[in-house]
């Protein structure tokens, strides 16, 4: 692993690759689905939490400290786009 504490880890059937995203380290590891080696690191702008595939060649994960949804594409393993949600906040919801 190239990062800690993986929050979520998502199967992208466009690009056959596992992607665990990493809320202490605040990115996303990228394994090939085939090989099973790691093959690159996302830098993320804060902690992820949970992402979804469109099947489609779109990766999509929510930011929760900083109240974004980034938009990764999953065959140059880059950020497109990232949009704001906030208000939006994470706040735990059990005690």
């Amino acid at each position: 692993m190239t990062g800690s504490n993986p929050d979520a880890i998502l199967y992208d059937p466009f690009s056959h690759k596992i992607f665990t995203f990493n809320g202490r380290s605040s990115n996303s590891t990228v394994i090939d689905a085939n090989t099973n080696q790691v093959i690159g690191t996302i830098v993320l702008p804060g902690k992820p939490e949970f992402s979804v595939t469109d099947g489609k060649g779109k990766v999509f994960v929510n930011i929760e400290d900083k109240s974004l949804v980034c938009w990764i594409n999953p065959v140059t393993l880059k950020v497109e786009k990232a949009w704001p949600i906030a208000p939006v906040k994470s706040q735990a919801v059990w005690q």
